[in-house]
């Protein structure tokens, strides 16, 4: 069975990996707080699960942020963070034969800016879905 740990540790290591993403970070978006972070970052919320004929479907909402520095341009670190955003849909949707199952984006991104903090980037809801059998032999007795 692939739990929603199991999920969260994949697009945890799929940051890790990647050249550009500084941090991952997972669970309610309201503990956030800009200074405590490196950037670009990558925050998933995970939000509902829905179990149902042959698979688990696990609901996130997905970050992409960064921060604008001083002179940046807030256009081009909003375009850079949804390149970010393309990348990690990319991978999951992929025919990739080490992941069990797929992601899917549930509606459309949307931008945001903080001005407080000046991050700024891509948020939206996306679905993981899982294979999932009802298996009466593996329940824990």
């Amino acid at each position: 069975m692939i739990t929603l740990k199991n999920v969260l540790n994949d697009v945890e290591s799929f940051c890790n990996q990647h050249d550009v993403i500084q941090e991952f970070n997972n669970g309610d978006f309201t503990d956030y707080q800009s200074n405590d972070h490196k950037y670009p970052l990558v925050w998933l919320s995970p939000t509902a699960s829905n179990t149902q004929s042959g698979q688990n479907t696990y609901r996130f909402n997905l970050a992409v942020m960064s921060i604008v520095y001083n002179n940046q341009d807030k256009m081009k670190v909003l375009s850079d963070c949804q390149i970010l955003l393309a990348e990690i849909l990319s991978y999951f949707n992929a025919d990739n034969d080490t992941l069990r199952y797929f992601m899917k984006t549930t509606g459309s991104f949307s931008p945001f800016y903080d001005s407080i903090d000046n991050s700024t980037g891509w948020q939206g809801d996306v679905e993981i879905v899982v294979p999932f059998s009802y298996d009466y032999n593996k329940i824990r007795f």
